[in-house]
């Protein structure tokens, strides 16, 4: 499956365990525990990544930086391990997608959308995009 396909059928996945999803599963985000009447903070950000870090050995979370006011800006990696080769097979390469929210302060949704993208791929019903994926 080349890159395209992949990146088409990962945005297709999303689309439809949004739309279809019953239950969320834990963590739930702010967003998510308010019924949808407010917005998570920075720190509840930072909580629900530590929580979905606990909850699967796939995610990694790495602070990357502190804003200006001294909030933390954290990456999330969620990859699970390359297959195991030997002399005889060789190692295809991974396509690596990067998904970036709350690029402005004023924003907000793109965060709140990624939070529901890490669990699904993490625990739920996306985990399987990520076999040949980072």
């Amino acid at each position: 499956m080349n890159s395209r396909t992949r990146f088409v059928s990962l945005a297709v996945a999303l689309l439809f365990s949004m739309v279809a999803a019953g239950e969320p599963l834990a963590p739930a985000s702010a967003l998510e525990r308010s019924g949808y009447m407010r917005l998570s903070t920075s720190t509840e950000v930072s909580q629900f990544i530590e929580q979905l870090a606990l909850l699967s050995p796939i995610v990694r979370q790495e602070k990357i930086g502190s804003s200006a006011g001294a909030r933390s800006i954290d990456a999330v990696w969620i990859s699970k391990p390359p297959p195991a080769h030997n002399a005889n097979t060789a190692s295809l390469p991974r396509l690596t997608i990067l998904l970036v929210g709350t690029l402005h302060g004023t924003e907000p949704s793109g965060g709140e959308a990624l939070l529901f993208i890490a669990r699904s791929l993490a625990l739920g019903d996306m985990k399987s995009l990520l076999d040949g994926t980072d």
